[in-house]
């Protein structure tokens, strides 16, 4: 199961990772034990090191190295930076899309409805570590409790664990 982190520069993704990471770590610990929150940490550490030069290409490139013979791998997507086609090949084979936007932006290729072709329910955040907002999931404009996985079965993110500032 892989799970991709769409979004734009400074909306949050990375601190979205994290989240996710100990919801399922909690939830679902025979499958998203350990690699996910190692993978999250890994995006993260990297985003936040302004020396290291280091393109989503290849981290996700080191990360498949590392992490190879693992059940989850976490690709962190700048929309900014990657063609729409790009992005589509790699949720192809994701079982989780986790999709992050500022309160003013709309990813038109993936946000139009069409959520049949994808594995897995459109979750977004609301704000952004760069404004200091509260982070909030939520299922198109609704409030989510869970997310959709490709074989049918509900992970529940629990929302009080996402009620932090990011």
């Amino acid at each position: 199961m892989r799970i991709f982190i769409i979004g734009q520069h400074e909306t949050g993704k990375s601190a979205a990772a994290l989240y996710l990471a100990q919801a399922l770590q909690c939830e679902h610990a025979e499958t998203g034990r350990v690699v996910i929150g190692e993978l999250a940490k890994f995006y993260a550490a990297g985003s936040r090191n302004p020396d290291a030069l280091v393109t989503w290409q290849r981290m996700i490139g080191v990360a498949k190295r590392e992490f190879r013979d693992e059940l989850l791998a976490i690709g962190d997507l700048m929309t900014r930076l990657s063609p729409a086609c790009l992005i589509d090949e790699c949720c192809k084979r994701a079982s989780i899309v986790v999709g992050v936007r500022r309160r003013s932006e709309v990813f038109g290729y993936l946000n139009n409805g069409d959520f049949e072709k994808w594995d897995a329910v459109w979750i977004k955040i609301v704000g952004g570590r760069a404004k200091g907002q509260d982070a909030t999931f939520q299922l198109h404009d609704q409030p989510c409790d869970f997310v959709v996985v490709n074989d049918g079965a509900l992970i529940d993110l629990h929302r009080k664990m996402f009620d932090v500032t990011v």
